[in-house]
């Protein structure tokens, strides 16, 4: 559908679909040994990977990435405001904006922190758990 969204994507009624299901039917996993050695480099660890996408007219697109656009090493490193856009993203509608902002002086000022104030480093929500082996999500 032309969108990804971090929980909505994952929704059942959007995962049942069956262009998804057809879609999932035509898409086949591969471990290359080349990413697999990438990952486990300590020195400079890389999380990508490549796909290659078999059209209908015989034509292939291959792609690869080493690491993500947002890594350190990527085309557009994350920044301390990116971040913070997406902590405030993940947590829309989960917590209040006073525990927001609570939460991220706390994480912010770590050097600073007493014993006492790193333990309360923790996300407070008021939400119900879904279910009694999972958390919010």
């Amino acid at each position: 559908d032309g969108k990804w969204h971090h929980e909505t994507s994952y929704l059942r009624e959007r995962a049942i679909r069956p262009e998804t299901v057809k879609l999932w039917h035509k898409i086949r996993t591969v471990e290359e040994e080349k990413w697999t050695k990438a990952y486990h480099n300590e020195s400079k660890r890389a999380f990508g990977g490549s796909v290659e996408i078999f059209m209908k007219d015989g034509s292939v697109i291959r792609e690869e990435k080493e690491v993500a656009d947002a890594h350190p090493l990527g085309a557009k490193p994350y920044t301390r405001k990116d971040y913070l856009n997406k902590f405030h993203t993940l947590t829309e509608n989960k917590i209040t904006p006073e525990e927001s902002k609570r939460f991220l002086e706390l994480a912010q000022n770590l050097e600073q922190l007493s014993s006492e104030e790193v333990g309360q480093i923790n996300v407070q929500t008021n939400l119900p758990l879904q279910s009694e082996s999972q958390g919010i999500f």
